[in-house]
């Protein structure tokens, strides 16, 4: 079974030697398996160290939507082996387009997961439909994670290489 202590470590690990806060991620791509138990842990895991980041801004003001949540899994299904390679690729074209893919067959809420979005909503961004990044900034940082069967926990970071400001979602620089 997937273990949220060691995903929050592996997530704590990446944001400690690229020097960034937590508040600084706008977009993580989830490892999203699909699974009743799987997504949940998950998703309360990247929560748990990415807190800050959610609710009020330094001016006391709601950000609005934060943190753009993607699954490339809901795209291209499960591609095993590949999979962190896949969400490492949809991170960049994330970051290249300023689009938020949608998470395809997002229906219905899985019940372990109602109380993280509800506790969160302020800051958290799921697409149904495919729309312009939630928060975009010079220096965007996004988050890929990928976790294997045998326990192998990975997280990258990548930082957007221009600004966003002045570009409309969808055009290329």
């Amino acid at each position: 079974a997937p273990h949220g202590p060691s995903q929050q470590a592996v997530i704590s690990q990446a944001l400690a030697a690229a020097g960034a806060p937590p508040g600084a991620l706008t977009g993580l791509e989830l490892h999203g398996t699909g699974t009743p138990l799987g997504d949940p842990i998950e998703l309360n895991a990247a929560l748990t160290v990415l807190c800050p980041r959610l609710g009020r801004g330094r001016d006391g003001h709601d950000p609005g939507p934060c943190l753009g949540l993607h699954a490339v899994k809901t795209l291209v299904g499960h591609v095993e082996p590949a999979a962190g390679g896949a969400g490492l690729h949809s991170t960049l074209m994330r970051i290249r387009s300023l689009v938020l893919p949608p998470l395809l067959g997002l229906g219905v809420l899985n019940p372990l997961m109602t109380d993280s979005f509800s506790a969160a909503s302020r800051g958290l961004h799921a697409a149904k439909q495919p729309g312009p990044q939630a928060c975009c900034a010079p220096g965007t940082l996004s988050g890929t994670s990928a976790f294997a069967f045998q326990g192998t926990n990975a997280h990258a970071l990548v930082r957007s290489a221009q600004g966003c400001q002045g570009q409309s979602p969808g055009t290329r620089p």
